[in-house]
C-alpha cells in the first residue's frame, strides 16, 4: 500500500486541535461560544484513521481475495499497546506523587483493565 504523507500532517493538525482545547481549559481561558476546537479534532482523527484502515483492507482483499482480520487485529494490538502501556505507566507514576494517591492508582489500573 502507497503512504500517503499529506495524512500524517493532517493527523497531527488533529491532535493539534485536540491539545489546543485541552490547554484552553487547563488555563481556565474563555473560549466563547462554538470556539472548542476538540471534537472536530477527534472527529478529523477518527474520519482519517478510518480511511487508512479502510485502505489497507481493500489493499489486501485486492492483492489476495481475503482478509486476515486475525492477522489485522494482531498487527494493530503490537502497534498501539505498547504507546498505551508507556502512557499508563506515566500516569501512574504521576498518580503517586499526587496527594490522592489511592484515586490516581484506581484510575490507571480502571484503565489497564477496561473498567470503570
Amino acid at each position: 500500500m502507497k503512504r500517503i504523507p499529506a495524512l500524517d500532517g493532517w493527523r497531527g493538525i488533529a491532535i493539534l486541535l485536540v491539545l489546543i482545547d485541552h490547554a484552553r481549559a487547563a488555563l481556565h481561558l474563555d473560549q466563547g461560544a462554538g470556539a472548542s476546537t476538540g471534537p472536530h479534532g477527534v472527529t478529523l482523527f477518527f474520519v482519517l484513521s478510518g480511511f487508512l484502515i479502510t485502505s489497507r483492507l481493500n489493499f489486501e482483499l485486492q492483492s489476495s481475495g481475503t482478509i486476515n482480520l486475525r492477522r489485522f487485529y494482531k498487527q494493530r494490538f503490537f502497534r498501539l499497546m505498547p504507546a498505551a502501556w508507556l502512557y499508563l505507566w506515566f500516569a501512574f507514576l504521576i498518580a503517586m506523587l499526587t496527594p490522592n494517591r489511592l484515586n490516581g492508582a484506581i484510575n490507571c489500573a480502571a484503565a489497564l483493565l477496561l473498567f470503570t
